[in-house]
């Protein structure tokens, strides 16, 4: 009978051949170092020049970023036409940025504003921050006397102020829209994009002429149109309309909008001239 854990012969054999396979490998790799001697290294002047060419290298392997030398001129960045900018030597992409940054109502006031013109490289700006002349404020930004009803003006007549570009002038004609109408002058803060440096340069020469404002009637409109409107959107439309559905589809009065919930005092003066229940 076999013992348990016994090896046959072959068995045996394979084992004691395998033994001296790994014996072998191992005296190998202790005396293959002994009789492979490694090249010196020879400092010369190409060694030299290819580790610091590798040095300058950044760490993922590209080599550092070197601004093209620019063609730089006297310039205001508040009037250059995208030409310019690309005569200077900018992208054209970049001049493409800076434009429709005007265009939104932006400004350079000083020289280091037109640094932080977003691709605008910091060596780039070295070469050119000499050539930057900025117009004072007095005479660049000066008002122009005009008088704009915000209810019925067009874009045209609000490209006429200080600072409104033709994108801005759009953004108030469809926030209006959006409104029902503009109550105060001052919610023309609101627009998206506006800049508050902008308003003490044209609040007085706006004006609102009170007339009948496109109301919403909470007893019959349907929570997209609720959600349409830029003071009851997302989750305060949702909660006007859960709390139409807890009064039967029915609220009788505006203070009733007082005890639905997101709804606080302020939010409650801001809604009302909006609001009809018919």
């Amino acid at each position: 009978m076999k013992e348990p854990f016994s090896f046959s012969r072959k068995q045996r054999l394979g084992v004691w051949v395998l033994g001296v396979i790994l014996l072998t490998e191992m005296l190998y790799l202790s005396i293959l170092p002994l009789l492979i001697k490694p090249k010196p290294l020879v400092w010369n002047n190409t060694a030299w020049h290819e580790l610091l060419s590798s040095l300058e290298k950044d760490s993922i392997g590209y080599p550092k970023f070197q601004p093209q030398q620019l063609t730089p001129f006297n310039f205001d960045p508040n009037t250059l036409d995208e030409s310019g900018f690309i005569r200077l030597g900018l992208s054209a992409k970049l001049a493409r940025t800076i434009l429709n940054y005007r265009a939104k109502g932006g400004h350079f006031y000083q020289k280091e504003g037109f640094k932080k013109m977003w691709g605008l490289h910091p060596d780039h700006y070295k070469q050119l921050e000499p050539f930057i002349q900025i117009t004072t404020a007095s005479t660049l930004f000066q008002p122009k006397q005009c008088s704009i009803e915000l209810n019925t003006c067009d874009t045209s007549q609000l490209i006429a102020l200080s600072g409104i570009g033709s994108w801005m002038a759009q953004q108030i004609i469809t926030y209006r829209g959006k409104l029902g109408g503009f109550v105060r002058k001052e919610q023309v803060q609101e627009v998206y994009g506006f800049h508050s440096e902008i308003w003490p340069k044209i609040k007085d020469q706006l004006w609102v002429k009170k007339k009948p404002l496109h109301k919403i009637n909470l007893n019959a409109a349907t929570l997209q149109e609720i959600n349409n409107h830029p003071y009851l959107h997302g989750s305060v439309a949702l909660s006007l309309v859960n709390y139409r559905k807890e009064h039967d589809y029915h609220i009788a009065t505006l203070e009733e909008l007082r005890q639905v919930p997101l709804i606080n005092e302020e939010l409650f003066r801001k809604i009302a001239p909006y609001i009809s229940l018919q």
